[in-house]
């Protein structure tokens, strides 16, 4: 029976579908209702599972009461879709919409995550709600300041696109959506049922608050001052949508008083890299410290200091800097050089990444300027308890790969295996489902011929390929008996891009055993 797809609930206020008068007797469409056909037709156009969005303007029947089907699709939501606007602001039902969804959420203390903004218009942030407040969300409108005759520019207007910005904004949120739903449908999906329900935890501290995740690579996202709180936010719906750590904490400001410092310094000793947003502003500064942007720049060129061998992760750090040269949103009107804007701030340090290039162009190029987001795990002593590993063999190994398969067992790893008694193309489906859902995969190769590894390693290069919303946590390789010279060829030049680390069991006359996986550990 398939699963059923996470629910995400729209909240807009009506007005904001409306259409001009001239128009509301044509095919054309308000923004919300627009908005829903361009985000079906990118998931559409990725092909497989897709979320579903309920939206009342296709739900509700004339004459139906309002509050019945909105607390039943609230309580069966799994995200909370916000059209925030000056509109919705003004709505008592968007309003308890929120407060509707915040309750269903309440024991979850990432209830955050599950609130995605989409910006019609400008609202200012002290006086949106609480929840709404440390979030930019993806706008649909750009402010130009210097402009008086038109200040916020609309992208959609009078049923129409205005701005070719608009698709791009729709593509990047279609796309979130989707990591954001399979994420959630991960975690519902995998419950511990050994693990008992725990009640809320208080709020804790600012810099006890936030823990990146495990495995990651962690990106010190500096602050920003207020001309880039709109870059700064795109930043993290991007890094944390490839899988990155980011500290500090995006959902937290930083300290008003002297401790600032303090917490600046904890956050960038976890991280590898420290990315600055430089506009012209300095931002607020501490109780008796430098403005924002230039302290987590001095900070931050502190940390350079440290060897990479006295630093946890064992990499060495450095700074990446943004500071385009043209504005996009008319901030300022001359082109700037990105090298003396530093110097304005702080000053250039030896080895540091210096971008002035758009901001779209920046984000491109992060991928390259930072590393892959994930930190391989070194054996098998750093997963999780019961993580899923796929134990894949050719069917003239299902003996030896049955072996592996109790040996992880006994190491509180849960195994996953092939069919091999199928047709082919029921197998081929139970494969691909396999590699799309585990943590992590072992390759198992005794007697299948060397072509079989070398197209199964090759099929774990592009994780993105399988259809898969994380990469692997690590890929391994066990190679038994008989040995030979391609075993030896593959163990000794195997590609870094497609298997973590191979375990040489060839010479061995036993079935695998669990102290066989020792090889696997941490410390090979």
């Amino acid at each position: 029976m398939p699963e059923k797809p996470v629910q995400i609930f729209m909240s807009y206020a009506r007005d904001d579908d409306a259409l001009p008068p001239e128009l509301q007797s044509s095919e054309a469409r308000g923004f919300v209702t627009s908005l829903l056909g361009q985000i079906a037709y990118e998931w559409q156009d990725k092909g497989g599972p897709s979320p579903t969005i309920w939206c009342d303007i296709r739900r509700v029947a004339s004459g139906e009461p309002f509050d019945t089907p909105i607390t039943s699709a609230i309580d069966q939501s799994s995200l909370l879709l916000v059209v925030l606007s000056r509109n919705w602001m003004e709505s008592e039902y968007c309003r308890g919409e929120l407060a509707a969804f915040t309750e269903r959420w309440k024991s979850d203390p990432n209830i955050r995550e599950r609130i995605i903004i989409i910006g019609k218009n400008h609202v200012d942030p002290d006086k949106r709600p609480a929840l709404l407040q440390n979030q930019v969300g993806y706008l649909f409108y750009a402010r130009q300041e210097m402009d008086d005759i038109e200040p916020e520019k609309d992208f959609f207007a009078r049923g129409k696109v205005r701005d070719a910005r608009y698709f791009e904004q729709v593509t990047t949120l279609a796309g979130f959506l989707l990591r954001r739903a399979a994420r959630l449908a991960d975690r519902e999906r995998r419950p511990d049922p050994e693990a008992s329900p725990q009640p809320p935890q208080p709020p804790q501290p600012f810099a006890a608050a936030h823990e990146p995740p495990q495995n990651r690579r962690i990106v010190y996202l500096a602050k920003p001052a207020g001309d880039m709180v709109e870059a700064y936010g795109r930043l993290v719906r991007e890094l944390t949508g490839a899988g990155y750590g980011i500290v500090p904490d995006p959902k937290a400001d930083l300290p008003v008083d002297a401790s600032a410092t303090d917490v600046v310094d904890k956050a960038l000793a976890q991280a590898h890299v420290a990315i600055h947003l430089l506009g012209q502003r300095p931002g607020f500064a501490p109780e008796g410290q430098e403005p924002i942007a230039k302290l987590q720049l001095q900070r931050a060129a502190r940390t350079l200091t440290v060897p990479a061998s006295e630093r946890p992760d064992g990499i060495a750090f450095k700074r990446v800097v943004w500071a385009p040269k043209v504005a996009n949103a008319g901030e300022w009107d001359n082109e700037r050089d990105p090298l003396a804007v530093l110097s304005q701030f702080d000053g250039y340090v030896e080895g540091d990444v210096v971008e002035g290039a758009t901001l779209s162009r920046f984000v491109e190029a992060l991928g390259h300027l930072i590393g892959a987001p994930v930190i391989r795990a070194r054996g098998l002593d750093k997963l999780e308890p019961k993580s899923r590993i796929y134990v894949y063999y050719d069917a003239r190994d299902a003996e030896f790969g049955y072996n592996v398969a109790k040996a992880l067992k006994q190491r509180n790893l849960t195994p996953m295996w092939p069919t091999i008694d199928g047709t082919d193309a029921e197998n081929s489906q139970v494969h691909h489902n396999n590699l799309r859902e585990c943590d992590s995969v072992l390759l198992c190769w005794a007697t299948a011929p060397d072509t079989w590894v070398r197209a199964s390693s090759s099929e774990l290069a592009d994780w993105k390929m399988l259809g898969r919303s994380r990469m692997f946590d690590w890929r391994g390789l066990i190679a038994g008996p008989p040995p030979g010279l391609p075993k030896r060829m593959f163990v000794d030049f195997r590609s870094g891009d497609e298997i973590d680390v191979v375990v040489d069991l060839t010479t061995h006359q036993e079935p695998p055993k669990p102290d066989d996986l020792n090889q696997l550990l941490s410390a090979h």
